[in-house]
Parts: structure tokens; C-alpha cells; sequence
């Protein structure tokens, strides 16, 4: 427990930032230094965002005065991006490095702001003071309901801060905390957050270092919320022991819709007790169940819950170490299920022979409105809508860049890792694998052709400056006079909540 109240107190409260209008009283400098108090409580911190409160009312609802008044404070250079986008309701300023005193800035300014319903802030180094700043903004603020605090090293400091936050916050509706370096018993503040709070429907903590350990702590959280309906838990280490608790808890969950867990290791066992849960759960509709050490074994237990289940719709098992007998079983008990809605499996990069894919087809033609991916084989419903026409890569560019508040400049600064001014093909394929834009492989080589004018194998920023020159910049943005886009990912998550 000590341990735990260090983690809470590293950070002292929110600076005082002086009104230009408060010339009325001048303290002197013994008045107003205050001395650093080792144990500084909560109440602290709640004082001085109500005194921050007060002077932010002076300086109108988005707080652009404020945040300018505030940066000279601090002695930091204002962030442009989030000065152009105060007034609009979705701010974006990822990749900008603004650290945790540019953080404390924009939380001051954010403060009174009734515009905002949703802050992205990732890839900037606020660490977990910077975290401390967000949970006390969010403690004033009712208006923000999505927050993207990705990417930021956040540590044990900040899963406090975090914890806190979904604590004290009701309005929030959307988190995304992932690629924190959160390890092992950073879970713990989330449990009893996510046992008192019933308002957070999506939860992303994705790309951490949770283990088995984290795995016995999020088991009760999950088994107690009632609230959350989107959770994904990929890219960590959760096995063993850990798999199998987080699996037992779907049998009392009543809320989740999408689970998604790829790219953990579950192992047999892990998957034995989802399945166990999944045949009396009758919520879960989707599940990513892809890279997961899943044997036959483990296979022959989702034949058996999916001949059960009622509720599950779409079923993502690719790079795991079974073969297509096994996979066409799957397909079998959910079609032969009368009551079951599954029909949606992915089983990604799979090989197959033609015995799969002819028992395959029979299976279509009495059930039409099947779908099934194997290998770049994608059959059934969706084939023709899903591969009817490849989609306008520098329109999605684009968007990405729009999106985010960004120049061209910036991009291609952010691609050139090597600071070299030419984007390697490499450079570009990495990067935009780093950025999360929902590009394919091969999509990414299209576009690098398309953007590599003399095939040198390196793109210049003149090359890329052609999306600038093409008919599909003016197009776009005589589309987007108002810009206000969203990633098709969280549209699709969304949509979720208005069922």
C-alpha cells in the first residue's frame, strides 16, 4: 500500500496561473512561493482547479486567452494545432510532444471549454504527470466524453491517475489508454474503478505488458462492470492462470459486446474456459481470438460452444496452429446451430485445398449469408461488397492527416525517421504501421507507387507533395469544408452504443 500512495503524490497540484487583469493586488515573492508539501492530499489538488476554475470564467468558454496567458506563465511554446481547433468538438493533437507541463496548459485551458466532447492527446510525453493534470481536468469538465491518452508512458503514476479518473468521471464514454508501459499490477486501480463505474462503454488497453498477474486482477473487473461493452486487451501476455480467470469472468458479464484479446498467448486452457463461459454468455457478439497459441485442441472446444451459443456473430481465429478440418467444423456447428447468429470467421492466413474449399461452398449455398476469409480467399455475403472496388489510398491520406490537425510537412517529417529529407520505402511502410492508418500491406505498396514518381526506391518531399496537386485534394476538400472525420474502426465500435 505504500507503494501505492507514493505513486499518487509524486506530483504536486496544478500551478496558479495569474490573471493580466488582476493587477489589483501585487503579493510579494515570500507570498507567493509555496513550499512543496511531501504528502499533499486530494482535497489540494481540488482547490486549486476550483481557484483555476474562477479565473478561466474571465477569459471566455474555449479558453484560447487562457491558454496563451498560461503558456507565458510556464514559459512554453503554445501548441498551434490546439489553439486552431478550441472551438471545434473534436481536438487532435497527437504527435506533438507538448510533455506535462504543456499537458498541465491544455487541461487549465480546457477547464471551462463546453465545445470539446473529445480529446486526443497521443504520442506526447506527458508521462504520468501529465495524467495527473487530465484526471483533475475531467473532475471539472462534464462535456468531454472520449479521451486518447495512447502512447505516452504513463507508468504506474498515471494507472493511478487513470483509476482515479474513471472514478470520479460519469460523462466519459470512450478511454484509450494503450501502449502505456502498464506492467503486472498496474491493473489494480482500474479494478475498483471499473466496478464503480457504469458510464465507460469503450475501453482500450491494448500494446501494454499485462501479464497472467494482471490477468487475476482484470477477471473481477470484468466479471463486476455492467457498463462497458468494447474492450480490447491485444497485444499483451496474458496466459496461464491469468487466460483462464479472464475467461471464467464472461459467465456473470451482462454488458461486453466485443472482446478482443489477440496476440496474448490465451494457450488451450485459456480458451477452454471462455468457451465454458461463451455457452451460458448471452451478450458477446464479437470476438478476436487471432494469434493465440490455439491448438487443435482448443479448436475442438469452439466447435462445441458455438453449436451452443446463441449470441456470438463474428469469430477471428487467424495465424493459430490448426488446420482447415478443424476450421470447417467450426463453420458446420455455427450453421447447424438454429438458434446461432455466427457468421462472420476470419481465419486469415490459414492454408486450405480444394476439399475446404468445395465442403465450403456447399455450406454458402444453404447458408447465403455466410462469410469466411482464408489465406486472401474471402467467400460468401460480403465477398462482392468487401472486393467490388480498391479504395482511394490518398483520400485516406488525406483524412489521416486532416484528422489529425497536420501539414503535409509534418507527415512526411514524421515518416522520415532519418531526418535524410527522402522517405524510404521502408520508412513508409513502417510509419504508417506506427500511425495505426487501417492500411493493408499491399495498400501501402500501392500507395508508395503512386508516390514514388521516378522509382528510385525513395520518395522526396516534392513526390510527396503530388497528393497536394492531385484532383482528389480539391475534391476532398471541397467535401470537407467543415472537416469532422472519424476512423471507420471507432465508427463501427460506436455504433455498438446506439444499439
Amino acid at each position: 500500500m505504500a507503494e501505492k500512495d507514493d505513486a499518487k503524490t509524486i506530483v504536486g497540484p496544478i500551478r496558479h496561473v495569474e490573471s493580466p487583469e488582476s493587477e489589483e493586488i501585487i503579493e510579494s515573492e515570500e507570498e507567493q512561493f509555496v513550499p512543496e508539501i511531501e504528502n499533499e492530499s486530494d482535497d489540494d489538488y481540488d482547490t486549486d482547479l476550483e481557484e483555476e476554475s474562477k479565473r478561466a470564467e474571465k477569459y471566455g468558454v474555449n479558453g484560447k486567452n487562457m491558454y496563451i496567458k498560461v503558456c507565458e506563465d510556464l514559459n512554453i511554446v503554445p501548441c498551434t494545432p490546439f489553439l486552431r481547433q478550441l472551438d471545434n468538438e473534436d481536438i487532435n493533437i497527437s504527435h506533438y510532444n507538448v510533455g506535462p507541463v504543456g499537458c498541465e496548459a491544455i487541461a487549465i485551458a480546457l477547464m471551462k471549454n463546453t465545445n470539446v466532447l473529445t480529446l486526443t492527446i497521443s504520442d506526447n510525453s506527458i508521462g504520468g504527470e501529465g495524467a495527473v493534470y487530465l484526471s483533475k481536468l475531467l473532475t471539472e469538465n462534464c462535456f468531454i466524453s472520449g479521451l486518447d491518452i495512447s502512447q505516452n508512458a504513463l507508468g504506474t503514476q498515471g494507472a493511478y491517475a487513470v483509476g482515479e479518473l474513471l472514478r470520479d468521471n460519469t460523462d466519459l464514454v470512450e478511454l484509450n489508454v494503450s501502449s502505456n508501459n502498464f506492467k503486472e499490477k498496474d491493473f489494480e486501480p482500474f479494478v475498483e474503478a471499473l466496478k464503480e463505474n457504469f458510464t465507460l462503454k469503450i475501453l482500450n488497453m491494448s500494446c501494454n505488458s499485462f501479464d497472467s498477474v494482471a490477468g487475476l486482477l482484470m477477471g473481477p473487473a470484468i466479471q463486476d462492470n455492467v457498463g462497458l461493452e468494447v474492450l480490447d486487451l491485444s497485444w499483451n501476455n496474458i496466459r496461464g492462470r491469468g487466460a483462464e480467470v479472464i475467461g471464467e469472468s464472461l459467465r456473470q458479464n451482462c454488458s461486453l459486446k466485443m472482446l478482443d484479446l489477440s496476440w496474448n498467448g490465451f494457450g488451450d486452457e485459456g480458451v477452454k474456459s471462455l468457451c465454458e463461459a461463451l455457452m451460458v454468455n448471452d451478450t458477446l457478439e464479437e470476438l478476436d481470438l487471432t494469434s493465440n497459441r490455439i491448438t487443435i485442441r482448443g479448436a475442438r472446444d469452439l466447435v462445441k460452444m458455438l453449436a451452443v451459443n446463441n449470441t456470438l456473430q463474428v469469430l477471428r481465429l487467424g495465424k493459430n496452429p490448426f488446420r482447415w478440418n478443424v476450421a470447417l467444423e467450426m463453420v458446420k456447428a455455427a450453421v447447424e446451430n438454429a438458434e446461432g447468429q455466427a457468421r462472420e470467421f476470419y481465419f486469415d492466413d490459414m492454408p486450405v485445398i480444394k476439399e475446404f474449399e468445395d465442403a465450403l461452398d456447399e455450406i454458402i449455398f444453404s447458408c447465403p449469408e455466410l462469410t469466411v476469409q482464408c489465406g486472401t480467399k474471402l467467400r460468401g455475403k460480403d465477398r462482392t461488397k468487401k472486393t467490388k472496388k480498391k479504395r482511394d489510398l490518398l483520400n485516406l491520406l488525406l483524412e489521416y492527416i486532416e484528422m489529425r490537425g497536420m501539414r503535409m510537412y509534418d507527415m512526411f517529417k514524421m515518416l522520415d525517421r532519418d531526418n535524410d529529407n527522402y522517405v524510404t520505402h521502408d520508412e513508409i511502410m513502417a510509419g504508417l504501421k506506427r500511425t495505426g492508418l487501417p492500411m493493408t500491406n499491399d495498400e501501402v505498396r500501392r500507395l508508395i507507387t503512386l508516390l514514388d514518381e521516378n522509382d528510385d526506391g525513395a520518395i522526396s518531399y516534392k513526390e510527396f507533395l503530388k497528393v497536394r496537386k492531385t484532383k482528389v485534394f480539391n475534391d476532398f476538400h471541397a467535401r470537407n469544408k467543415k472537416v469532422k472525420t472519424s476512423d471507420a474502426v471507432l465508427k463501427r465500435k460506436i455504433s455498438y452504443m446506439k444499439k
